[in-house]
């Protein structure tokens, strides 16, 4: 399970960083909603739902890295705000990077509880 989870983090962490691209290279009009902002908000929210039951378990379990299940939601949701947002031309950029952070805090501290937890 802990593989699962572990390659469902990084997985999660690529598209963090995916969203931060799509958030710098923005325009200043609002992209088509199906072509291109409804594809990738898809394939977060997916990977959201199989990844959120896992992360919690795990959080709940081991209390890795004091990280609680509510912190594994929120980033959750945070997640997919920002793959909804990140294209929008009036998501402020302040917002952006205060969600995006607090989206990569929780998934890297996750991984690395996992992967201390595999050493074991």
């Amino acid at each position: 399970m802990n593989e699962v989870l572990l390659n469902k983090t990084e997985l999660l962490i690529l598209l963090l960083e995916e969203a931060r691209e799509k958030f710098a290279s923005r325009g200043e009009e609002a992209p088509d909603f199906f072509s291109e902002v409804k594809p990738f908000a898809d394939k977060v929210r997916d990977t959201c739902d199989e990844w959120l039951p896992l992360a919690e378990e795990f959080a709940n379990r081991t209390r890795a890295n004091y990280i609680h299940g509510s912190q594994i939601s929120a980033a959750a949701e945070n997640l997919q705000s920002l793959s909804i947002s990140a294209l929008q031309p009036d998501m402020r950029e302040r917002r952006f990077k205060d969600l995006a952070s607090s989206v990569e805090y929780v998934l890297h501290q996750l991984r690395d509880g996992l992967k201390q937890d595999q050493t074991k």
